[in-house]
């Protein structure tokens, strides 16, 4: 009888968290289709990490339903995600950056800008770094400095104009 029970109890936790990960997948795509003026990775990114959150989550509450102690296990989870978060805490950094200059476009591909005390055309931006150009010299700058550090748009008539 004990194990129809558990059998049950993690059928509905399994059914409730399939379907929290497909409503999240669906919120996503509502939110992505909607915002198409934004660049859509910062929200494929946030996407995904929710989703291996329900995973993690809806794993821990199977095992808790079968009658597992997951409270060491919970704590491990915390610890790794510390220890995680402070190794990479320079990318997370930067990666969050990337997506604050995606979303504000300070600048666009194309305009003259200087960053620190480099000066050129924006070549690329993305997540990590952006891109210049100065003659026949490439500068990747990481975007926790483009996002700290400010930036000078030199050439403002050819945003308004395009």
């Amino acid at each position: 009888k004990a194990i129809i029970s558990m059998t049950i109890s993690s059928g509905v936790v399994l059914f409730l968290f399939t379907l929290l990960y497909f409503l999240n997948n669906f919120i996503f795509n509502s939110i992505i289709s909607k915002l198409s003026k934004y660049p859509q990775s910062p929200f494929r990114i946030l996407r995904g990490g929710v989703r291996i959150l329900i995973v993690i989550i809806g794993f821990i509450s199977v095992l808790d339903s079968w009658g597992v102690d997951v409270t060491t296990l919970i704590a491990s989870f915390g610890v790794m995600g510390f220890v995680i978060t402070f190794a990479l805490k320079d990318l997370l950094t930067s990666l969050l950056s990337g997506v604050l200059i995606m979303v504000h476009r300070p600048f666009k591909v194309g305009d003259k800008i200087i960053i620190l005390d480099f000066e050129g055309v924006v070549k690329e931006i993305d997540m990590q770094s952006t891109t210049i150009v100065q003659g026949n010299k490439s500068y990747a700058i990481p975007n926790t400095k483009v996002f700290s550090d400010g930036i000078l748009v030199r050439d403002l008539d050819s945003r308004s104009s395009k």
